[in-house]
């Protein structure tokens, strides 16, 4: 039988291993914000295994009075933590580049700072458009839809309906159009941020 309850058991295990080096050897290269976040990620499974524990009932699964339990237990939810993070990002970005896109078709604005800004945006982001059309047919195809679906505000379902595909190849279309670009241009939406800061601090 173990000599340890699950929490003294926890905190064994956390004076005994790394997970911080863990998460950032696993996990940092895949993150936005490297090792912080992989750190992060690491801190957030540890508190979600330590409050699971803190209410268990009285029937105790007998691997959360072992080290080996407890250990794999947290890795388990760091690896989540992680993932949830990166699933986040990704749709941060998405929705950047959607934001990008639009800029070219949001009309004059009366600051002369934002519309230099939106001037540059678009510059950068039709050289990125072209780039990843020249890759292939099936790339110029899904920027196309990308195109359609925010340029034009065509609904995904027209989308498909126009190039015979269903609503859902629509969509797998666009934000593979979505992610190359974002891949392409990964610098402009925290340059257009940037400016933006500087803009307001000349204006205050």
């Amino acid at each position: 039988m173990s000599q340890f309850t699950p929490l003294e058991c926890l905190e064994h295990v956390l004076r005994t291993t790394d997970f911080d080096a863990f998460a950032t050897n696993r996990f940092a290269r895949h993150l936005e914000g490297g090792a912080d976040d992989a750190v992060e990620a690491a801190r957030t499974g540890i508190t979600k295994v330590f409050f699971r524990l803190q209410h268990l009932g009285p029937s105790v699964d007998a691997s959360l009075t072992e080290p080996d339990g407890i250990r794999k237990l947290i890795y388990t939810a760091v690896a989540n933590a992680a993932r949830d993070e990166l699933r986040r990002q990704n749709r941060r970005s998405k929705r950047s580049v959607m934001l990008a896109i639009e800029m070219e078709v949001g009309g004059a604005s009366a600051d002369p700072h934002l519309e230099a800004e939106r001037a540059e945006t678009a510059e950068e982001l039709n050289i990125a458009i072209s780039h990843i059309s020249a890759q292939n047919n099936r790339m110029a195809l899904n920027v196309q839809h990308l195109l359609d679906h925010v340029l034009d505000e065509r609904t995904l379902e027209d989308v498909g309906r126009a190039a015979g595909v269903s609503r859902t190849t629509a969509f797998n279309r666009v934000h593979a159009a979505a992610d190359a670009l974002r891949d392409s241009i990964p610098d402009l939406i925290e340059r257009r941020r940037q400016e933006r800061k500087r803009a307001w601090r000349k204006a205050a």
